[in-house]
């Protein structure tokens, strides 16, 4: 039993008197594996720390300090991948805000649509929305974009896109119905048939 301890002991004495080279090179691929997974963008400061702890690792093998070198490459290649499940994270929860930003847009454009289709219905001509009109097909088509970046996996800045139109298209129905509303004060029902009857009389 004596005999295996010693000869561990001096296994892991000789492993610390040669550089790490094959542990370090493994955690220079877990950092460079974070940075595939997004972590530059998605998980900086994680990735960061990686990044300083390689060096360190580089530093102490230049210093022979083969045992700090290898205590550094193993925690660098721990928070590469530690960085690389924060990236996959951040990146799932943009690209959930991003759905739900664009759903809720569609929702109040076609609530829009729904109170434009009732104003007409209602004989509320088409000249009441014209300047609503521009800005709704324009939010349509802003929308049709962010789900294309979206698709093309430009997270970022689809959530951003997304974020600001369904800010935009929050605010339109209430401007259709304010619309609709501006044009039946101006038009009440009934104004136009008094003068109607007073001709006639006259007649």
């Amino acid at each position: 039993m004596r005999r295996t301890l010693s000869l561990i002991a001096c296994l892991a004495l000789c492993a610390c008197e040669q550089p790490p080279e094959k542990e370090v090179a493994a955690a220079e691929k877990q950092v460079e594996l974070a940075r595939r997974a997004g972590a530059e963008q998605y998980a900086p400061a994680r990735l960061h720390e990686a990044e300083a702890a390689i060096q360190d690792a580089h530093r102490k093998v230049t210093e022979k300090d083969y045992r700090g070198a290898l205590s550094s490459a193993s925690d660098a290649a721990d928070k590469a991948r530690g960085a690389a499940k924060a990236a996959a994270a951040a990146k799932a929860l943009t690209k959930g805000a991003a759905e739900v930003a664009q759903a809720e847009a569609r929702i109040a454009l076609e609530e829009a649509a729904q109170v434009k289709a009732e104003a007409l219905e209602a004989k509320v001509p088409e000249a009441a929305f014209e300047e609503l009109e521009p800005r709704a097909r324009k939010l349509s088509l802003d929308l049709d974009a962010a789900a294309a970046t979206l698709k093309r996996g430009d997270l970022l800045e689809a959530q951003k896109a997304s974020a600001s139109i369904k800010t935009e298209a929050a605010a339109l129905p209430a401007a259709y119905r304010g619309a609709v509303a501006a044009w039946q004060a101006a038009h009440p029902k009934g104004r136009a048939r008094p003068a109607a009857r007073s001709s006639a009389r006259r007649r």
